[in-house]
């Protein structure tokens, strides 16, 4: 499996470890094992830096599913704080009685940094519409297919097209004269 695995007894010590588990929280498992689960995968909001929720007393409280809170982040044996996703699971015998936990969760580091890179590359075109938008002079962006994109008033008024009319025809057939086709 690809994510980190963590699981424990009913009494919340570490039975289990994956490698993965072993890489994000700084643990070995030979270290982890029998440990109580909050000293292995301590957990704060990326935000507050408070205290997270012990998901794994949850699970053995209510014997469901719980899902990590929103902005988690592990704080690994050596301090370093990684944001992290996912669930803990009761485990249960075949009698449905629940013995232990599992948890299962991953790094979402790269996840949030490209997320961040695409909110902030947005925030960017949206300024660059605003001030084509304003502009008194006529912009318009064609697309190799033939479409036009972001037109502004000022390229609607000199070519005397609605962006919506603009929008519907081919512009480099349309708009170019013959001799700048190609």
């Amino acid at each position: 499996i690809g994510d980190a695995v963590l699981a424990a007894d009913t009494a919340g010590r570490i039975t289990f470890l994956n490698p993965i588990a072993e890489a994000l929280t700084g643990w070995a498992a030979k270290e982890a094992l029998g440990q109580p689960a909050q000293s292995i995968f301590r957990t704060v909001n990326e935000d507050t830096h408070a205290p997270g929720e012990d998901v794994l007393a949850r699970v053995l409280r209510e014997g469901g599913v719980v899902a990590l809170a929103n902005h988690t982040a592990l704080i690994t044996r050596d301090g370093r704080e990684v944001p992290i996703e996912d669930s803990a699971a009761p485990i249960k015998d075949s009698a449905g009685t629940v013995c232990g936990v599992v948890l299962v969760f991953h790094d979402v580091g790269e996840k949030r940094k490209v997320q961040a890179a695409m909110r902030e590359s947005q925030r960017q075109n949206e300024v660059l519409a605003g001030v084509i938008e304003r502009s008194s002079q006529a912009f318009g962006m064609g697309y190799p297919d033939g479409r036009l994109g972001l037109i502004n008033r000022a390229f609607e008024e000199l070519t005397g097209y609605s962006g919506e009319e603009l929008r519907a025809i081919d512009w480099a057939k349309t708009l170019t004269p013959p001799e700048w086709r190609e």
